[in-house]
């Protein structure tokens, strides 16, 4: 029977597929459809058997160095982390811990600017780290009180879960510029940490890295993965110096990456780390059980937007899905409205029931490796395990983490890929929904600002290395319409379609688009029968700003006829680039927005 089915469907070539494509597109080169990414390697339009059938991981099995698959042989299981910020009232934070607990979360993420010993023994005792999980922190690298505060936990939870302390020292220098205290210092205290903690014979991984400024920078992919493992290496030499084998310090090691909303792409990133790590930790003489990468995922800030922020739970649930498919072992989904103000209730029960439909009704931790046996992903891992690869050997090269910090090489690498970023989100090569493309016209942001939590801290003046600076995509546009938001003028945008129907009304969709990215105030229309009746429209309206929407064809005609009835009254712009603007531009015309617009730099122009 199977061989009849498969004799109605006989074995079709990539040559037939090619020229299938072809004929698609009337003629034109294969190659057209193929792009490079920022991470520099090709993705082509389709992915066949002969593409992937020298992947050295190819055939491997879930459970099994070098772990491409996941950690676990059976299932895709992961802990629903959520955050608790340590800065309200005692009481207040324990009822938080109470509502995520009772709700679905499996373990608690205490963000801590200080290891303030007493209230923290209190919350853990809300959370009851005998059956929960502890996550622990800190805005800037832990202090001495780090290792009494260790103590105390052990004392009055000495059969305690897992316990995850990241202290931040490389990762707040790279962000900061800073140590806490000196390299020497924060190095010496880690490694006392590491010894108490070795000694406790206990569930504690004291050994965070912390690679999520990489994404919140503005990276690439590599970037994250090379980086984060070069943060790693500089650990383990370090801590070697101190007397501590990596034989130890690998165990203690856990992973906190961010997620994108590059769907596919972070899948693959998920399960290229934890092959790079097994090479790692096989390098310094690691079993296989102890390559095993513990990775915690949190959805990333870069991408996220203060207008029309309920599109950044599809964007957070777009990360969490990639990061479960990915088989990370621990999810953080921030909520929607964590970069502009406090999460209240409605938004943390938002974030955590995304988690609880992965994996209660979607069943997501039902099946080891889900994205395993799809083309795409199987040789997308295999370019990020080579590119990142070739790239953590350059930063061991020049000396590893902390000297690429100090030769600014890292900086200069995030940066200029962040640039080019920035650059496409004001050209709307890169499109953020509700920022700079679709704005709601209508929308208003101050009332729900939180502007501690709006607008970052710049990191300070005295630092020994320059940051990686983060900064979300959406910062510039958000200015910009901030600035219209506070300032007393608010531009009044007319726009006058006339002439042909199709070409007016594309043209003044995208000019209210255009516009709207800015907050000034739109007055629609969907057509005039002559020039005179929109003219006198629009100066009755008090209309700063007259936009012509027509086809390029009537632009001749209309625009220099518009402009002289206008007579300086208000600002011309035209929509389009069409074929006569320099004939305008002599006629005095200086206005046009078209899609080859920055529309950034235009924007701020008004």
């Amino acid at each position: 029977m199977s061989n009849q089915l498969f004799e109605e469907f006989p074995p079709v070539s990539s040559q037939e597929w090619d020229e299938c494509i072809k004929n698609e597109l009337k003629g034109e080169d294969v190659r057209k459809l193929i792009w490079q990414t920022r991470e520099g390697f090709e993705v082509f339009p389709y992915y066949r058997r002969e593409q992937v059938e020298h992947l050295p991981f190819l055939f491997s099995r879930p459970g099994v160095f070098p772990y491409v698959r996941g950690t676990e042989k059976n299932r895709n299981e992961w802990q629903i982390v959520e955050d608790i910020v340590c800065e309200d009232d005692l009481p207040s934070m324990q009822m938080k811990i109470q509502r995520a607990i009772q709700r679905g979360a499996e373990a608690v993420r205490f963000k801590l600017e200080e290891a303030d010993i007493s209230q923290l023994i209190s919350l853990l005792g809300t959370v009851n780290p005998h059956h929960h999980d502890v996550y622990l922190s800190f805005s800037k690298p832990a202090g001495d009180d780090v290792i009494s505060l260790v103590h105390e936990i052990q004392k009055h939870f000495p059969r305690h879960k897992n316990i995850f302390l990241d202290p931040g020292v490389l990762s707040h220098l790279a962000s900061c510029g800073n140590f806490r205290d000196t390299e020497e210092k924060d190095m010496t205290r880690l490694s006392l940490l590491l010894r108490d903690t070795l000694a406790m014979d206990s569930c504690w991984r004291v050994a965070g890295i912390d690679g999520t400024f990489f994404k919140e920078a503005g990276g690439t992919l590599v970037h994250e993965l090379a980086g984060t493992l070069s943060m790693a290496v500089e650990y383990l030499h370090r801590l070697s110096e101190k007397g501590i084998s990596p034989l130890h310090v690998v165990p203690q090691i856990y992973f906190t990456l961010a997620v994108g909303s590059n769907f596919f792409f972070e899948i693959a990133k998920i399960r290229a780390f934890r092959v790079l790590w097994a090479s790692v930790a096989k390098a310094y003489g690691c079993s296989p059980s102890q390559a095993r990468a513990y990775v915690h995922a949190i959805t990333c800030r870069y991408n996220k937007t203060l207008y029309d922020p309920y599109v950044n739970m599809l964007r957070a649930t777009t990360e969490a899905m990639a990061a479960v498919l990915g088989g990370v072992n621990a999810l953080t989904v921030e909520p929607y409205d964590v970069c502009f103000r406090h999460p209240d209730d409605f938004s943390s029960r938002i974030a955590r029931n995304v988690q609880l439909i992965l994996k209660e009704e979607a069943g997501f931790n039902r099946v080891a490796d889900p994205a395993g046996g799809s083309y795409y992903v199987e040789k997308i891992t295999e370019n990020l395990i080579e590119k990142a690869w070739e790239k953590f050997l350059f930063y061991e090269k020049e000396g590893g983490f902390l000297e690429i910090l100090r030769k600014g090489i890292l900086q200069e690498e995030i940066s200029h890929i962040a640039m080019q970023q920035r650059q496409n989100i004001a050209r709307r090569r890169k499109i953020l929904v509700g920022t700079n493309q679709y704005p709601d016209l209508s929308e208003a942001t101050f009332s729900r600002i939180a502007w501690d939590v709006y607008e970052k801290k710049n990191p300070p003046q005295s630092r020994i290395v320059e940051p990686v600076l983060q900064q979300r995509m959406a910062t510039d546009f958000e200015q910009l319409r901030l600035a219209t938001e506070k300032s007393s003028y608010r531009p009044k945008v007319f726009l006058l379609p006339v002439g042909q129907l199709a070409p007016r009304l594309a043209r003044s969709q995208f000019a209210c688009n255009f516009f709207g990215c800015a907050g000034f105030e739109i007055i629609d229309n969907t057509g005039f029968a002559s020039l005179d009746e929109g003219v006198a429209q629009a100066l009755a309206a008090g209309a700063h700003i007259v936009v012509l929407c027509s086809s390029d064809e009537e632009y001749a005609t209309y625009a220099p006829a518009l402009h002289q009835k206008l007579s300086g009254k208000a600002m011309l712009v035209v929509a389009g680039n069409p074929p006569c603007k320099e004939d305008l531009k002599k006629a005095g015309i200086e206005n046009f927005i078209s899609i080859h617009s920055n529309v950034l730099e235009t924007l701020r122009e008004y």
